[in-house]
């Protein structure tokens, strides 16, 4: 819950809104009410001034007046005419007590996939999105990639009836079959080995027969087996690029590049799973020779990494604008897929309940065991960035345009054992991005982290030299860090020496 004693200590930002409502009710409340449910939640307080050093005060709203604003709260939310749906209960809404004044605490939580998107005066593109600069009415993309997550049934089962089967990979089913045949875990006898292609397809969900009992490929099938140029065709925005930063001479911007589109293979998903598995796992140390994909369960952060990398595939929005894009660099990977989490990052941390947003796609790669299907994803990261003492892995998604990213650290150095709830981020850098402090600060802030985080200690000057401010302003930067608790003074090296935490 909010705490009230804080108050005087908290700033505006993405996820927090003031309003004085002295006068009543203010209209804009709805559109930041949708904004916080559309995005990652938050509070909205009224009955609040803000200054301008930007202090948080009391605008002097006595019993009655808050009385009449949470009732009247209550009245219009639970009206379907102004609001889409109420995802709040009696603890989402308190008042609170500072000093002789009221002021009512409405904490709005995130909306579940199946709830999005939440909108205002029965117009479904009036549904709003929050970032650093407010309340942002959402795109039709952004509309439409929600509305698509809140199908129960996953987007990809659905059958492509203009396209045959024959336009498929035959070569990459052929690949698939073998894998699907040798896989360890398969049952000699199970009946899915002697299918004809065409019956394999369909069992795995890859292929459905229409209404004249015509088989086609489903969306999951072209994803998985089809060429670059028919997948074009049914998802226009439909890019992979796998870029290996490096060993990097002169202006080279990758040392190698993979690409769907390049003609030099067919473009697909599984394809450039195999593609680049050994590559973005080869900088991991073994003791032992890989069988497989998975089998070598002795080296954990390979799982790790081959997960998110199936994780990616399965949970991209194909129809959205951005690609899927994987860089490699000597001490990280990032995934970033187009499509925001489909749950919130808190429960996705814990390996939460969520369906992959391409089942059938999940489904089909586990078949010849890449991949788990029961949400262990995060946790496998979690325990081998613990494990293996490698620095905590950041998760996030923005908006407009909608991706997600994930960046795997793989370069070995001091785990900052954060609970498991809070992770998988780099820590002072979440912290600092997540703090109430103005842009230029955390600008200032995050330069300040990125250049001293691996020295032995830091001081005033440094930070004068670092971004060319004054003393007084360096003073301020370190006590802003102090009070992020992300840093703490070091004795023997001088006066008034620092290090990260």
């Amino acid at each position: 819950m909010f705490d009230i004693n804080k108050l005087y200590l908290l700033k505006e930002n993405n996820q927090l809104e003031v309003k004085k409502a002295y006068n009543g009710l203010p209209n804009s409340i709805w559109e930041t009410y949708s904004s916080f449910a559309n995005s990652h939640g938050g509070i909205i307080i009224l009955g609040v001034d803000e200054l301008q050093d930007r202090t948080l005060i009391p605008s002097g709203l006595n019993e009655n007046k808050v009385l009449d604003l949470q009732k009247n709260f209550w009245n219009i939310i639970n009206n379907p005419n102004k609001i889409s749906q109420n995802i709040l209960n009696d603890k989402n809404v308190q008042i609170e007590k500072i000093d002789s004044y009221y002021i009512l605490v409405i904490e709005v939580p995130e909306a579940s996939r199946y709830e999005k998107p939440i909108y205002i005066n029965n117009n479904l593109l009036m549904a709003y999105r929050r970032n650093f600069e407010g309340d942002y009415k959402c795109t039709k993309i952004e509309i439409q990639g929600m509305l698509r997550d809140q199908d129960s049934n996953s987007n990809d089962s659905i059958i492509v009836k203009y396209l045959s089967l024959n336009i498929l990979n035959q070569d990459t089913i052929r690949k698939y079959r073998n894998n699907y045949i040798n896989n360890p875990i398969r049952k000699t006898n199970h009946p899915f080995k002697a299918d004809t292609n065409d019956n394999l397809l369909y069992h795995i969900g890859a292929a459905k027969y229409d209404e004249n009992n015509i088989l086609h490929p489903t969306r999951a099938g072209l994803l998985m087996f089809g060429n670059f140029y028919d997948i074009k065709r049914e998802f226009p925005n439909y890019f992979l690029d796998y870029q290996d930063h490096r060993n990097l001479v002169g202006d080279m911007r990758w040392s190698d590049r993979i690409t769907s589109y390049s003609g030099e293979w067919s473009g697909n998903l599984y394809d450039f799973f195999y593609r680049i598995a050994f590559k973005i796992t080869e900088d991991i140390p073994s003791q032992f020779k890989m069988e497989g994909i998975f089998k070598d369960d002795n080296v954990l952060m390979k799982r790790a990494i081959l997960e998110a990398l199936c994780n990616t595939l399965s949970n991209a929005d194909y129809h959205m604008e951005l690609g899927v894009v994987i860089k490699q660099y000597h001490d990280k990977i990032i995934f970033t897929n187009p499509g925001t989490l489909a749950i919130p990052k808190k429960i996705a941390l814990l390996g939460g309940t969520s369906k992959a947003r391409n089942q059938n796609i999940l489904s089909i790669f586990s078949y010849v065991n890449i991949g788990e299907r029961g949400g262990t994803g995060i946790p496998l990261i979690i325990k081998a960035t613990k494990e293996g003492n490698y620095p905590d892995s950041i998760l996030e998604d923005s908006f407009n345009p909608d991706q997600t990213k994930l960046t795997i650290f793989i370069k070995k150095g001091n785990n900052l054992n954060i609970d498991d709830e809070n992770v998988v981020t780099h820590n002072n850098n979440n912290v600092i991005e997540n703090s109430n402090y103005k842009k230029n600060i955390k600008t200032n802030l995050l330069k300040i982290e990125n250049s001293f985080r691996n020295k032995k200690y830091f001081g005033r000057s440094d930070i004068v030299k670092l971004i060319n401010c004054s003393s007084g302003t360096a003073y301020n930067l370190i006590n802003y860090l102090l009070e992020l608790k992300i840093i703490e003074n070091v004795k023997g090296h001088g006066k008034a020496k620092y290090i990260f935490k």
